[in-house]
């Protein structure tokens, strides 16, 4: 079976270590409350909630982690290069949707991007998304059609940083 691979700039593959870090110490800390409700001989492990949870949590936890891991070990790094004049990982863009004329703007993140919208921010969108991947190689003055959610999305690429 052949490694899926993906794309990660610095930035995105250090939050995704961080989102790693903070998986397996969730868990760890899950682990502690189990190991401690076990102590307090307040049941047994079919009797005792708070181990049932604890497992539980545990287990999300470290699911996770191994997933992240897992994209993290298949993760290559995509440095933005000079601005060629392409929609690309790294990019900021401008759009022009096409049928309301309405323009937005967004940066063209890594696979997985972990980073919180804030108001008045620029958004960074994976390059998966449905907005990103039907732009990715096109150029200034160009436009994209393409449906997604059963609705038609018409683009122009009105600026490429």
């Amino acid at each position: 079976m052949e490694k899926m691979r993906v794309y990660f700039t610095k930035d995105g593959l250090e939050s995704l270590e961080r989102e790693i870090d903070e998986a397996n110490t969730r868990a760890l800390t899950a682990a502690i409350q189990v190991a401690e409700s076990v102590q307090d001989e307040r049941g047994d492990e079919y009797g005792n909630a708070g181990f049932m949870d604890g497992e539980r949590v545990i287990n999300m936890w470290a699911k996770k982690a191994k997933e992240l891991i897992r994209l993290r070990n298949s993760a290559t790094i995509v440095d933005p290069e000079p601005n060629d004049g392409t929609v690309k990982i790294g990019r900021l863009v401008a759009v022009r949707e096409m049928f309301s004329g309405r323009g937005r703007a967004f940066r063209v993140g890594s696979f997985l991007v972990f980073e919180k919208r804030k108001m008045g921010k620029i958004p960074t969108f994976s390059y998966t998304a449905p907005l990103v991947a039907p732009l990715l190689g096109t150029e200034v003055g160009d436009e994209v059609e393409f449906c997604h959610a059963n609705k038609n999305h018409h683009y122009k690429v009105i600026k490429i940083e």
